[in-house]
């Protein structure tokens, strides 16, 4: 039960992540992964962050347009990110291509760990959607 806590679900999980889904997502070596990972990680994560302070102190105006940086950052990155995953399972000398040893079969039916990045680009395009249709969130726009 211990292992729901923050700190290691974590580590479960993004080790069960590399083992049934993306043998390469741990790696050191790749410089792009490393690239796209960590800015990742700082331009979503830090604008998220500024987000949910401006949330906390009422400033609605500057809540949604740093929501909307952040969602527009973690939807580029899921997208880029699935489009190199299905070229990986392509290459031959790919870690991750779909052989008898890691079946990714057809749309992933065989590797469903990696349908979680299907949320990570359904999530952001429904807040970006709502950010962007709601009245009252283009109202604070335009102020």
């Amino acid at each position: 039960m211990s292992y729901i806590l923050p700190w290691k679900l974590s580590k479960i999980f993004y080790a069960e992540y590399a083992v049934y889904a993306d043998r390469e997502y741990c790696s050191f070596t790749d410089d792009l992964s490393k690239t796209v990972e960590s800015s990742h990680a700082i331009i979503c994560g830090l604008f998220s962050l500024v987000a949910i302070i401006k949330a906390i102190k009422k400033q609605t105006r500057m809540n949604l347009i740093l929501s909307s940086i952040a969602m527009g950052s973690q939807l580029m990155n899921s997208i880029l990110y699935l489009v190199e995953y299905e070229i990986q399972t392509k290459d031959k000398n790919s870690i991750n291509y779909n052989n008898p040893q890691f079946p990714t079969g057809y749309l992933l039916s065989k590797c469903p760990f990696m349908w979680v990045n299907i949320l990570w680009i359904v999530l952001p395009s429904f807040s970006m959607c709502i950010l962007l249709c709601s009245k009252n969130n283009i109202n604070y726009l335009k102020k």
